[in-house]
């Protein structure tokens, strides 16, 4: 299986300045790199605010100093340069993990780990301030008076796990054992570690979902896999048990108007592989400057084509395959934005559909307390918008885990889904439909669905789609339904991208 070239968060890779560097060079990479730290002053920490604040504070201060340096500087100056040149480096990584949107729940129950790196890297700027030969330097008495105190307090300051921290994190532990034993926890716990984490809606709470599957899928360390499993499974139980799915983005448009995206004028078909019209999840740049996906033109140079498809021109070097890693992350962003499912370039989903159950014995106990849940809201719901947002919630998790899918039918979804499909509430109607078909995908979904008599309902909602009028297939705005197809010899060809789409 090809590795992900992403960093692993929590991995603090640093590249070491070459010793032939100029005292200039260095200086002004330096001065770049403190600049970057103190601009997490406006970011938001979740957790290990008290250490984040802390050494983003002595950077500052250092900041200050090599603002002041005056040229030229002594060669003497470079190695310990190049060691606090590396631990900016490091720090600017850890801050950025730690601010992460997605990852709190993952960085607060990695709070040791985080909280001993935070450690090792004030302490590593102490080390550098005591060895850092000020004399030569040619800046104020009150700045090298003001290094010399960053450098005391560096090696003085506390930096454990903040006590706020350790309660949240052991609140997470609690209630994943009450999951591993079978018992729901108290809403009120849950709400108390979502507070903390200040995730406060659907999408952030979808947000987490990803990463937490994206890790996982990527894990090699089965004590990570195992809590990586539960976390999933955690935050599930809390999206359904606590948000209101009016914040779903498939069920309203849930961008905010302030937010300053650069991705809104971008489009998504200029992002696709010119041979594949897939967007383009490994995207590699050939000699004559055109961009594909690395499969795609491979199977195009394998096959003895040694010309640029796009342009005709001849390959200079058609071994030369240059990762373009500025549109890779164009992509992926705007995936996320968008909540489009992306492949990784092995053609594996970033999910958890390769697994028959989850890895922990507390994660298959929330899902299925989540379908018990969600099934609860089916039947007892007297409003027919909260029934479509419960089987949205459905539609989601039945998308590709066979587990899930499995639990649902246990819980008897498919009853109440079939029963919500001939509801007069188009967006109902559509996600129990959709639901139902992604039920089916499993053996024992199909038996439900045809022993609760739902295999003609469900073609009758199918025919009545087949019908709609679609000149381009796509999925359907946020505010508008799919447009109406024509009937007669289009309505068969497009049944099969449609029904394609709904199961998706």
């Amino acid at each position: 299986m090809k590795k992900s070239s992403q960093r692993r968060l929590l991995s603090l890779p640093a590249v070491h300045p070459c010793g032939a560097i100029s005292p200039a060079t260095l200086l002004g990479s330096l001065v770049a790199l403190a600049g970057d730290v103190d601009g997490f002053r406006t970011e938001t920490f979740t957790s290990h605010r008290r250490s984040a604040r802390e050494v983003i504070r002595q950077v500052g201060a250092i900041l200050a100093f090599l603002q002041e340096i005056d040229s030229p500087l002594p060669h003497s100056l470079i190695l310990s340069f190049s060691e606090l040149h590396v631990t900016l480096q490091k720090i600017r990584l850890l801050l950025s993990d730690c601010s992460r949107r997605g990852a709190r729940l993952w960085i607060l129950m990695r709070s040791d780990r985080v909280s001993g790196e935070f450690r090792v890297l004030i302490r590593s700027i102490a080390t550098v301030l005591d060895v850092l030969p000020l004399d030569l330097v040619a800046a104020s008495p009150e700045t090298k008076e003001l290094v010399r105190l960053v450098g005391w307090q560096a090696w003085k300051v506390p930096i454990e796990t903040d006590a706020a921290d350790e309660r949240a994190a052991g609140m997470v532990t609690s209630i994943l054992n009450q999951f591993k034993n079978g018992y729901a926890p108290a809403r009120q716990n849950v709400e108390q570690v979502m507070n903390h984490l200040k995730i406060r809606s659907w999408a952030e709470c979808s947000e987490e979902i990803s990463f937490l599957e994206t890790e996982l899928f990527s894990c090699e360390d089965p004590g990570d896999s195992g809590l990586l499993s539960s976390l999933v499974g955690f935050m599930v139980y809390s999206r359904a048990v606590l948000f209101d799915l009016d914040s779903s983005p498939a069920i309203v448009n849930c961008r905010s108007k302030q937010s300053k995206n650069v991705l809104n004028d971008v489009n998504l078909e200029e992002l696709r592989c010119p041979i594949s019209l897939e967007l383009m999840t490994d995207p590699v740049t050939l000699s004559t400057g055109q961009t594909y996906n690395r499969s795609s033109i491979k199977r195009w140079l394998d096959a003895g084509c040694h010309t640029c498809p796009v342009t005709g021109e001849k390959l200079t070097d058609d071994k030369l395959l240059l990762p373009n890693s500025t549109l890779l992350k164009l992509v992926e962003q705007l995936c996320h934005e968008n909540n489009i499912q992306i492949t990784e370039p092995n053609n594996q989903k970033r999910d958890l559909s390769k697994t028959e159950k989850p890895g922990s014995a507390a994660a298959i106990r929330a899902m299925r307390m989540t379908a018990a849940y969600l099934v609860d809201k089916l039947w007892t719901s007297v409003n027919e918008e909260e029934k479509a947002k419960a089987a949205h919630e459905i539609r989601l998790l039945t998308k590709s885990n066979l587990f899930n899918r499995d639990c649902f039918v246990e819980s008897g979804a498919v009853r109440w889904l079939l029963k919500l499909s001939s509801s007069s509430n188009p967006s109902a109607q559509e996600q129990s439909v959709a639901a139902l078909l992604n039920i089916s995908k499993a053996q024992l979904g199909r038996i439900a669905i045809f022993e609760a008599g739902g295999l003609h309902p469900v073609l009758k909602v199918l025919e009545k789609v087949s019908r709609l009028k679609h000149s381009r297939m796509r999925p359907p705005s946020f505010s508008t339904s799919p447009p109406l197809m024509s009937t007669g010899r289009r309505s068969e060809k497009h049944r099969r991208p449609f029904l394609h789409w709904l199961s998706s």
